[in-house]
């Protein structure tokens, strides 16, 4: 029982981190393909939500 939960420790982070850099490139690409409509507000929120999911990986446990 330990060892799982050691386990999920390790690996919680990591599938945060591998989902942040995963929508952060998927936004990327999005803003490539519309170029010039960039909405500043929207970019924003999305960037601070890629953050959230990083940061919550480190902090949940």
């Amino acid at each position: 029982m330990m060892r799982i939960s050691t386990l999920s420790e390790i690996l919680r982070p990591i599938l945060a981190i591998t989902a942040g850099l995963f929508i952060s490139s998927w936004l990327f690409h999005g803003v490539e393909r519309i170029r010039g409509k960039i909405i500043m507000a929207e970019a924003l929120i999305l960037t601070s939500a890629v953050l959230l999911i990083i940061s919550s990986g480190f902090f949940v446990y």
